[in-house]
């Protein structure tokens, strides 16, 4: 539902762009921009969508939890990083500086 109402909302930029000059708004939009509410709604549905995801707490998932995958998880992307700079400070190491 929200994908639609972007293409609806490029729909309507490209408009704009392909025939420049002054614009008037339909009297619908102007009476809809009038009513209490409208704007609030508006900018809720842009800024969260028509149908917002819903995060599960992590008491609803019981693999989420200290379990041995999270820490194998965390301990190979520290080893990762580590790595990684290991060999970026050897590169620099290696390289000349020039002045």
């Amino acid at each position: 539902m929200t994908q639609a109402l972007q293409v609806m909302a490029h729909k309507g930029f490209e408009y704009v762009f392909r025939h420049p000059g002054p614009l008037r708004a339909p009297w619908q939009l102007k009476v809809a921009a009038r009513l209490p509410g409208v704007r609030h709604i508006a900018g809720r549905i842009v800024g969260m969508g028509i149908r917002p995801e819903h995060i599960r707490s992590a008491r609803e998932h019981p693999g989420f939890g200290r379990g041995p995958l999270r820490r194998l998880a965390v301990c190979a992307g520290v080893a990762t990083g580590v790595a990684v700079n290991m060999v970026r400070m050897t590169r620099n190491m290696r390289t000349p500086k020039t002045v």
